[in-house]
């Protein structure tokens, strides 16, 4: 058996969960404490309508995993590592499927960085309310070691660990030589779409629409992105946002972005990941980004209103 944790329970880790357990040697589990692990332990989230075939442990039951998956919201990471630590021993395989670009920085300053692989999950579009999670597609997850033109991925005991946990399951699994570029282009996503979605109520729909406002409000936000990533040393340019449209076009039109949930369920969201870490990034390049600027206080005003 593999024993895959799993750190977060939304609609991205109970994803997961229910397409890792159709493979027969793999054996998932929720980390949880306290009075999350107690609600979970009552009733796990239903997927496509099909019960989880996950159990929950605390972290008083824990015993070092094979691979361990990160699916947390941003503002909840730092605290939530603690109860992970006793499911990580040396054999444990770390992959974050978070937005973002920093957190497997923050992960393996906690957990240690010796078996983190970098990873960045695309193409899914996991809905959850009211305890179920709907998606239409699972996407996939792009893996890879950040030093550019690694080649050795034959001999890479975690990328091949991975490998094997996703043989069988729906999830498409990709290995990158260029990791930080895939990272910064789904980061260039989640800026562009996410916080748009969070501020205009749009379903995917309005971006797949080539000639909306929306679409047109993404691409734009997205620009910023790709001036900073230059600017680090990022190798995106602006085709890589015509890119993203065949992904786009991929995802249920009536779907949401994970923001635009957040928002409508009156939760934290992730703008301090998404619009607030590209702001100082760009401060330390001596960068003005003026639309994510507007959509950082634009975010945090809907958040104040709701008394978030």
């Amino acid at each position: 058996m593999t024993r895959i944790a799993i750190l977060g329970a939304g609609a991205l880790g109970s994803l997961y969960a229910y397409e890792l357990s159709k493979v027969p040697s793999n054996s998932c589990f929720f980390i949880a404490d306290g009075d999350r692990a107690k609600r979970l332990k009552k009733a796990l989230p239903t997927v496509n309508g099909a019960k989880l075939r996950a159990e929950v442990r605390e972290p008083n039951e824990g015993s070092p995993a094979d691979l361990l998956i990160v699916s947390l919201k941003y503002h909840h990471l730092q605290e939530a590592l603690a109860s992970a630590l006793p499911f990580v021993g040396e054999q444990t395989t770390i992959i974050s499927v978070m937005n973002g670009v920093d957190s497997e920085e923050i992960i393996a300053a906690r957990l240690g960085q010796n078996h983190v692989v970098h990873c960045v999950a695309l193409g899914m579009d996991a809905l959850r309310e009211n305890g179920k999670v709907h998606y239409t597609t699972c996407g996939r997850l792009v893996i890879g070691r950040p030093e550019k033109g690694r080649t050795d991925v034959q001999e890479d005991r975690d990328i091949g660990k991975i490998e094997t946990v996703c043989r069988g399951s729906g999830i498409g699994l990709e290995v990158s030589d260029d990791i930080l570029k895939s990272l910064w282009w789904k980061f260039m996503i989640n800026i562009g779409v996410n916080q748009i979605s969070a501020i205009t109520g749009a379903s995917y729909r309005f971006f797949q629409d080539r000639k909306s406002p929306a679409h047109a409000l993404m691409n734009d936000t997205m620009k910023e992105v790709v001036l900073v990533a230059q600017k680090k040393g990022i190798g995106l340019d602006e085709t890589d946002i015509a890119a993203w449209y065949t992904v786009l076009d991929s995802l249920g039109p009536d779907n949401k972005t994970s923001m635009l949930q957040d928002v409508e369920a009156g939760r934290k969201t992730e703008v301090e990941m998404f619009a607030g870490i590209l702001l100082k990034l760009g401060k330390e390049e001596g960068l003005d980004l003026p639309i994510n600027s507007f959509i950082l206080k634009t975010i945090l005003s809907i958040e104040g209103v709701a008394g978030i």
